[in-house]
């Protein structure tokens, strides 16, 4: 670079000493076309045009330097570029095409360009090798033909392709010396008489030793057959089944199960299914926790009655169950004759009405007789038939912790189930959770219509008010007002306490509070009952 320069500047030197050499001539002198012509005014004309032509030359000489100088700069960037391999421009003697390099391929692309080396005539077709080839599967279903080596076809799970092109399956025999194999269901063999192949795949000889159902002890083969209508018991015997009033657990005629309660219910000891989680109702029965609560309404409760106080702790020591719903038509159909109820057109499902103390006791002594549990009431001195004119029973309630039968709740049970934890008057809106004069249409309504409460218990206020254990008094709370446990009322009375209200009542007496007493022979269409049953202590 430094080399150029200086020879740039030699040649500028003499370029100057030769124009100076040259002055005198008598050549016309060098006048740039964009110079305009001097003007003569007569003094040393000569000498200034000669002047002026003289510094035109030399500003043409600095012009071709200057020009020198840049073709040299560019020179340099062009040598830099050559010197740090930067330069991106393409060079015009690099080839750009791909020669392709069939060999003797005659078919396909090439290997190297992936350029076409030429095509077959149908019905040739061109192989891997580039070479045309007429396929000839000869019957082969699946792999290369021999011809070609080119795929015939191919198979479908679990068969494989054989060396003949066949697709066949390769059966899987393992352990097993007879039946099927379980891949292919082709035989692996068979079992010598008497002998018989399990479902294992073993010969075994079967034993039923008496059986005539149910798999045998030895092989676990089928011993036989049972009816339609019969179960095989564990014995390999046939039976007819009794699961009357049953859901679970086995019945006692085969030992067969009955039916099974789901992870949200246990069988009891009678097969009935019980619920085991609170707010969890099973088989239309409810889980009440036991616990303690304040019973009664505080004086500033609105339409109480002084019948409703004083508030007063009551603890329940035992969990016990109760029904979801009051007693419906079907449930009372299926244990008397006569059923007493002014709706008879309400439906199957429509709580029973016009039932009294006495029939309800009646009904939850027969409901446990059933169900093959203690009778939790003595009923004696009777006239009249019950659903028709049951009257002047002596009734008693044997132990209620004790008894593991049905029975009408105690008051203080109805009322700590129905705020199921509440300490409000109701436990929820009115119009959800109740059938009474503004939304029941003057009559009551299928059971569990409405929202069930905390504990799964519907119907608690509205649709039939409900007969509880007690006798009536409306000063029985004041014996319990410093707090006790498990109360059952007065010892005897001539009303029994109703509560929850009814489908004709206004929303004041539909509270948790609201008590009501009548004499137990009294039957009206307002009047219903549900039924409890201690949990059996383990």
């Amino acid at each position: 670079m430094q080399l150029l320069k200086s020879f740039a500047a030699l040649s500028l030197v003499f370029g100057i000493a030769v124009m100076i050499g040259c002055g005198g001539s008598d050549g016309p002198a060098d006048v740039s076309p964009d110079t305009p012509p001097a003007t003569d005014d007569g003094s040393n004309g000569d000498v200034a045009h000669d002047d002026a032509a003289q510094d035109d030359t030399t500003d043409d000489v600095a012009r071709d330097d200057a020009a020198q100088d840049d073709t040299t700069d560019d020179v340099a960037r062009d040598d830099t570029a050559d010197d740090d391999g930067a330069d991106t421009a393409p060079d015009s003697d690099i080839e750009t095409s791909c020669e392709p390099e069939c060999g003797d391929r005659v078919c396909g692309p090439d290997p190297v360009c992936r350029l076409p080396c030429g095509t077959c005539t149908a019905p040739e077709v061109c192989t891997d090798q580039g070479q045309c080839c007429t396929q000839d599967c000869a019957g082969r279903v699946c792999g290369p033909d021999p011809v070609c080596g080119l795929p015939c076809g191919t198979c479908t799970a679990p068969e494989e392709c054989n060396d003949q092109g066949r697709c066949e399956c390769v059966k899987d025999c393992k352990n097993r010396d007879c039946g099927l194999d379980p891949v292919c269901g082709l035989p692996c063999g068979t079992c010598t008489d008497p002998e018989v192949c399990t479902d294992q795949g073993q010969c075994c000889t079967k034993n039923c030793a008496g059986r005539v159902c149910g798999p045998d002890p030895v092989c676990g083969l089928s011993c036989g057959p049972c009816s339609a209508s019969e179960v095989c018991t564990d014995q390999g015997q046939c039976c007819t089944q009794d699961c009357t009033n049953r859901n679970c657990g086995p019945d006692p005629v085969c030992g067969q199960p009955c039916g099974e309660c789901g992870d949200e219910g246990v069988c009891d000891h009678r097969g009935v299914c019980m619920p085991t989680v609170v707010g969890t109702c099973v088989g239309d029965w409810c889980l009440i926790p036991a616990g303690t609560f304040n019973m009664g309404s505080p004086i500033d409760e609105p339409n109480r009655s002084n019948a409703e106080g004083p508030v007063h702790s009551v603890t329940i020591t035992q969990a016990f169950y109760m029904k979801q719903t009051e007693v419906t038509h079907t449930e009372w159909d299926v244990l008397f004759v006569n059923n007493p109820a002014y709706f008879q057109t309400c439906g199957r499902k429509c709580p029973v009405d016009s039932v009294n103390w006495y029939e309800a006791a009646r009904y939850a002594n027969a409901l446990s007789g059933m169900h093959g549990f203690d009778k939790c009431y003595t009923i004696t001195d009777c006239t009249g038939t019950a659903g028709v004119d049951l009257d002047n029973c002596k009734v008693s309630l044997t132990d209620r912790l004790d008894c593991t039968g049905y029975r009408l709740p105690t008051e203080a049970e109805w009322e700590y189930a129905a705020r199921a934890g509440s300490t409000e008057p109701r436990y929820g809106d009115i119009n959800e959770i109740a059938w009474y004069d503004l939304n029941s249409s003057n009559q009551p309504h299928p059971v569990g219509g409405k929202t069930a409460n905390a504990w799964g218990l519907k119907d608690m206020l509205g649709n039939l008010a409900e007969w509880v254990n007690d006798w009536f008094d409306e000063d029985a709370y004041t014996s319990c007002s410093a707090g006790c446990e498990d109360p059952l009322g007065p010892y005897q009375g001539s009303k029994k306490v109703m509560r929850g209200a009814s489908w004709d009542a206004s929303a004041e007496p539909l509270r948790a509070a609201y008590r009501v007493g009548d004499a137990p022979n009294v039957r009206s269409g307002n009047i219903g009952f549900r039924l409890v049953r201690q949990v059996p202590q383990q």
